[in-house]
């Protein structure tokens, strides 16, 4: 009898039936897997933990492989944020949630309330999709939000006005002012008009036109390029951005790599730095770095001839933190000045025989 129910139910509602099956086989899957992560307690666990009860998300393992991922300090940082996100939108109420075609930090596309979880991952996806990375191939754990519950702000439903304001209900603009045309026109037919016809009364309060006489014309245009050239000028106190200048000292880990992910005319050199043993007390040593050079062509061509095994590579440049498909953060260096010790050992020896000779 039981079997043939289940058969039935399959028959009419047979979406649904396999929906709820495959939604308690992922809930006993997350439970089983949560339990073995409590019994591990590792330190980013237990700060996966502590970021899941302040956003009160239930997807504590989503949590973790993020951290796994882009450490608990960045983590960190992104679930203040989403928190302060969800409370200043809370407190605007519902002009802050708008229908969009992409959605917003706050809000999905058709304009419902993210609740603070979900306002974590959407910017810790958007943070992942600016590095390059494919949000979906991380392998975030994902919930279904009928299985675990979510803590959306709730508002009353929006009122929509469907009557438009009759004219009669329209206020007047009582400040408005008289045009001077208007003025002109009225002057014009009171002398038209003979002498026993009511004449026009022009309102006290309208300006009289000015007249502009050829030099004060030129005084205003003279004024008006003075002043469009200093908006054009610029200030000197606009504030400078912050750069980060690098200085990299190493030998090769690799060899040379012509056009890196598409990139026509440039060739990617692979360094390891490692930190200096001596630092002042205190300081804590964050061990190797991998740094990956990206040259101009031309300028690997000047020192090409002169890398050894053994040469020491001297990149000078811009810095940027990235993470590599391998998940792995290093350093990006954009090269303004590539050398060699050996390249500039040569210089310096060629300089002094020439000087000797002259």
């Amino acid at each position: 009898m039981e079997n043939t129910t289940q058969s039935q139910n399959l028959e009419v509602n047979p979406t649904g039936l396999r929906k709820k099956t495959e939604l308690e086989r992922d809930r006993k899957w997350y439970e089983k897997r949560l339990d073995k992560m409590r019994r591990i307690n590792s330190p980013f666990f237990r700060e996966a933990l502590r970021v899941a009860e302040l956003l009160s998300e239930t997807n504590t393992l989503g949590v973790h492989r993020l951290i796994e991922i882009f450490g608990p300090e960045l983590v960190a940082t992104k679930a203040e944020e989403a928190v302060k996100l969800f409370q200043e939108a809370k407190n605007q109420g519902l002009e802050a949630y708008l229908d969009s075609k992409e959605g917003t930090a706050v809000a999905t596309k058709k304009g419902q309330p993210r609740s603070q979880g979900g306002i974590f991952f959407y910017l810790m996806q958007r943070y992942a999709e600016s590095l390059g990375l494919d949000w979906f191939g991380l392998n975030i754990t994902r919930l279904q939000m009928d299985v675990f519950y979510n803590q959306r702000p709730k508002f009353k439903p929006k009122v929509k006005v469907t009557e438009a304001l009759s004219p009669a209900a329209a206020p007047l603009d009582t400040e408005k002012p008289v045009p001077v045309t208007t003025v002109a026109k009225a002057a014009n037919q009171v002398q038209s008009e003979p002498s026993g016809a009511k004449k026009a009364v022009v309102p006290s309060s309208v300006p009289k036109t000015a007249s502009i006489t050829p030099q004060s014309a030129q005084g205003s245009e003279k004024k008006a390029n003075s002043s469009t050239e200093a908006a054009s000028k610029p200030s000197s106190n606009t504030v400078k951005p912050t750069r980060a200048a690098l200085k990299v000292v190493g030998s090769l880990v690799s060899k040379p790599k012509p056009q890196p992910n598409g990139q026509v005319g440039i060739m990617e050199l692979v360094l390891k730095s490692e930190m200096n043993p001596g630092l002042p007390k205190g300081l804590p040593n964050l061990g190797a770095t991998r740094i990956v050079v990206w040259c101009t062509e031309k300028q690997f061509n000047k020192i090409k001839n002169t890398i050894t095994p053994e040469s020491r590579i001297i990149a000078e440049g811009e810095m940027v933190a990235a993470i590599g498909a391998d998940l792995l953060p290093f350093v990006r260096l954009i090269c303004l000045k590539l050398t060699t010790v050996e390249y500039e050992q040569s210089l310096r020896s060629s300089t002094e025989q020439n000087q000797s000779v002259s």
